[in-house]
């Protein structure tokens, strides 16, 4: 490829995915003398098949630190961790290192970042300048979006200086009854409301004006609350009123002084007040913000870089239970399937002499797999939105993950180790305009150091010698 400075860059990076975790490559295995663990797949991420059959394919990429945030702070910087300095889940990105974004505003380009980024709850996003993003894992329902500012996007907000009350008109109870307490967050610590009985209609609970602000929690403490309208300062929550819902022991109603919206748990799906990002599953809202960004920029007269970073397939926490949560299209497509053996499934590595299989059951890799299916719908719509624009030509596109997965191959699960299921990643890059040929796999070795340099070199752009971290460097270095 030669660079060009007319070239629109999008990165879509996913979250835990196998190198082998699609549909082309599971038909590719027997022809690689290779088992295909998810044969079912065949068939059923039908755009991640396309960009491998339009663009080129890199058999053989890998990560240099199989660990979500350090992965990533690599992929904006062309570094390897011990020089940026993001070793874990939790430390902030630095803001005075320079990443390809920083870079790129310099030039000209409009920078934007649509979904997780992962290091810690960090705000900032350095070098974009439209952001549409979530805070740590996130949830794959009913999660908040963030704005560069913090600021909740498309979000019920309140002032939490003002006296807050919350109304629901209750339909029925438990045989036991059930009660409900109001806690809220003072300066001098936690205030816990004595619990009040519940009875059928409607019920008002009502909290103080203060002068600073702080957090309520209106939470019904015991038994299960069915009801069919909620309001929240005047507010309805629910996004289906009149239908009767149920909340089990313990849901909370929350407003906190972040401003996020309050959620309830309504049959252990999330519903949100207003129509808003938060009701969709987590990913089709962050494709739905890149595709409006796409939308907007198509016709600017300077190029576009735009990051979106999936959660898929990164297991979930949901109502307080631990899985892979697909879209409503995609699940239980894979309902039933077997998994393939391969032969490193018993056999523990030297260092776990007693890892027994990991997240290897034939349910979990079907949830793992329908994320996949899922997200595959998202990159479709990221491909027809720059067709529909006809931006295709001067648009590059690159797919990676930050990391692989262990399915119980060793024994394990997760990743932080050294084995091809943790380390080896899916990797694409489609540039019509500069593509000497379609379908094209290089089998030579790269990895995820490269992607900062070549995203440089597709806007036409030097890689510049930079002092990182008061420590002098290059952003790409080996």
């Amino acid at each position: 490829m030669e660079a060009s400075a007319s070239t629109n860059i999008i990165i879509i990076v996913t979250d835990d995915q196998r190198w082998d975790a699609t549909g082309f490559m599971q038909e590719r295995m027997p022809s690689l003398g290779r088992t295909a663990r998810f044969p079912w797949m065949q068939g059923n991420t039908p755009n991640l098949d396309r960009l491998s059959e339009e663009g080129v394919h890199f058999d053989n990429g890998y990560g240099v630190y199989s660990l979500c945030s350090p992965a990533r702070a690599t992929m904006l910087t062309g570094q390897y961790p011990h020089k940026h300095g993001i070793t874990n889940n939790n430390t902030d990105f630095p803001s005075d290192v320079v990443t390809y974004a920083n870079l790129l505003q310099a030039a000209g380009y409009t920078t934007g970042y649509f979904g997780k980024w992962h290091m810690g709850t960090q705000v900032d996003r350095p070098g974009f300048d439209h952001v549409r993003t979530f805070y740590g894992q996130g949830k794959y329902f009913g999660v908040v979006f963030k704005d560069g500012n913090g600021n909740s996007v498309d979000a019920i907000t309140f002032d939490q200086r003002s006296a807050q009350s919350i109304v629901i008109n209750i339909t029925d109870l438990p045989s036991g009854g059930a009660t409900q307490s109001i806690y809220r967050t003072t300066e001098g610590g936690p205030f816990q409301q004595t619990p009040v009985p519940l009875f059928i209609g409607e019920n008002t609970f009502q909290t103080a004006a203060v002068n600073y602000n702080r957090g309520v929690w209106f939470r019904f403490s015991s038994g299960e609350v069915e009801f069919d309208s909620l309001r929240y300062k005047g507010v309805q929550l629910l996004s289906n009123p009149g239908v009767a819902t149920t909340i089990q022991a313990s849901g909370i109603f929350e407003a906190r002084p972040s401003n996020d919206r309050i959620g309830i748990s309504s049959g252990g799906i999330p519903t949100w007040g207003s129509n808003s990002s938060t009701e969709e599953w987590i990913d089709d809202a962050s494709t739905n913000y890149a595709v409006e960004f796409i939308q907007d920029q198509a016709s600017a007269e300077n190029p576009f870089m735009l990051f979106l970073g999936f959660k898929t397939p990164h297991q979930g926490n949901q109502n307080g239970v631990s899985n892979w949560y697909p879209p409503t299209r995609t699940d239980g497509i894979f309902s039933g399937q077997l998994s393939a053996n391969v032969p490193n499934l018993g056999v523990s590595p030297p260092f776990a002499p007693g890892a027994s299989g990991g997240n290897s059951s034939n349910v979990n890799n079907v949830n793992y797999c329908e994320t996949i299916a899922g997200i595959d719908g998202c990159v479709g719509n990221i491909l027809d939105a720059v067709q529909a624009a006809g931006i295709d030509n001067e648009t590059a596109i690159i797919f990676i993950s930050d990391n692989g997965f262990f399915r119980g191959e060793h024994g394990l699960s997760d990743k932080r180790a050294a084995y091809e299921e943790s380390i080896r990643l899916p990797f694409m890059i489609r540039h019509p305009s500069l593509q000497t040929s379609s379908g094209l796999i290089v089998n030579e070795i790269v990895s995820n150091l490269d992607i900062a340099p070549t995203i440089l070199d597709l806007a036409g752009l030097e890689v510049p010698a930079f002092h990182a971290r008061g420590q002098p460097g290059t952003i790409y270095s080996r």
